[in-house]
């Protein structure tokens, strides 16, 4: 681990790790210190996306009908026309991938961080035996290929904490064609990372859920703010 982040992210987690002297409140302090990292990178990539639903809700319904009314060059030529129209370009959806953009690497870090980090090793949290391994709460007489031989509760709260995340976000005035989409694209990818995480270490999917914990407390702090301005 040589790149800046997983370094930075190593000196955290050994500093959280002294501080608390438990590999949990670590993780936990870990998660909190790469929200604020990312709160003003993240408020930006926020709102190109608010802008870019807003252009998708004017400018969509308007192309669907041009495709149902022409085809080829002509189909081309009409779709130009109607982005210039509006004023906006055929790139707009670009923006939307600052978000992802600005946190892969921060996702990449912390895997490869905490996938190798020693610390989590025998010790145990709640109903967790070994930190370092999966949260089984019950093993099968079977093993299924990838996810193992038991049922792990954490990958499921992480998921249960993104959707809630998620819906608490969801931006108003999306015509219901693009709110649908969104909803279908917010599960596919919980579905996505519950797969990849849950046969991992209980102290990696941990990281995860308090990462989308964070998330629901901010939304729900935001919406509070929003009804005390009103």
């Amino acid at each position: 681990m040589n790149d800046p982040l997983s370094i930075g992210m190593v000196y955290i987690l050994e500093q959280t790790f002294a501080l608390t002297n438990h590999p949990v409140g670590a993780i936990i302090l870990l998660s909190i210190c790469v929200k604020i990292i990312l709160i003003i990178p993240i408020h930006i990539s926020e709102k190109f996306q608010r802008k870019v639903n807003e252009q998708r809700s004017i400018i969509e319904p308007v192309l669907n009908v041009l495709k149902t009314e022409f085809t080829g060059e002509e189909l081309h030529n009409k779709t130009i026309e109607t982005y210039k129209k509006f004023g906006i370009p055929p790139t707009y959806t670009l923006k939307s991938l600052m978000g992802p953009a600005i946190q892969i690497p921060f996702f990449f870090a912390a895997y490869h961080v905490l996938k190798e980090s020693t610390i989590f090793i025998g010790y145990s949290f709640l109903w967790i035996e070994n930190l370092a391994l999966s949260d089984a709460i019950l093993t099968f007489p079977f093993s299924i290929p990838w996810f193992g031989n038991a049922l792990n509760i954490l990958p499921f709260i992480m998921t249960a904490l993104t959707i809630i995340a998620s819906r608490l976000t969801e931006p108003k005035g999306l015509s219901p064609e693009l709110l649908q989409k969104q909803r279908k694209s917010l599960y596919l990818m919980a579905g996505f990372f519950l797969l990849i995480l849950y046969p991992y270490a209980a102290a990696m999917v941990i990281y995860w859920t308090m990462n989308n914990l964070l998330s629901v407390v901010q939304s729900l702090i935001e919406r509070s703010m929003k009804q005390i301005e009103k």
